[in-house]
């Protein structure tokens, strides 16, 4: 299987932070982003629909009510709306530089290639 990795997930990353993933796959690839670098993604997907500049897409949904792959049993989501998030992923502005707590550019641009590369594919979105 094919893995790809955001710098976030990349690298040990030390106390005060969890090494928790969300991972992003099909049968042959999987994408691995850290937990981190993802709730800086789904809290502007929140300011972003909040403002009126994307849809209520259904990954914001299972994070917002704790369903699905971001329930406390955690079970693998299929990603149904994939061309609304790949529109939500393109308004998101990373950072240069990694920071902690945020997603870099780079990194955005590995996501949205990700997406777009598998958008025909049966997409699930699962936490590890």
């Amino acid at each position: 299987m094919n893995e790809f990795r955001t710098a976030g997930a990349s690298k040990v990353i030390e106390y005060p932070v969890f090494q928790d993933f969300i991972i992003i796959e099909t049968t042959k690839q999987r994408l691995v982003i850290h937990n981190d670098e993802f709730e800086y993604i789904l809290n502007t997907f929140f300011n972003n629909f909040k403002e009126g500049k994307s849809k209520y897409i259904q990954i914001l949904k299972k994070w917002n009510e704790c369903i699905g792959f971001s329930a406390i049993e955690e079970g693998p989501s299929l990603i149904n709306d994939i061309e609304d998030t790949i529109e939500a992923f393109k308004l998101i502005e990373g950072v240069e530089k990694e920071e902690l707590f945020k997603i870099t550019n780079k990194d955005l641009k590995l996501i949205l290639s990700f997406l777009v590369e598998n958008k025909n594919e049966e997409l699930k979105i699962r936490k590890e």
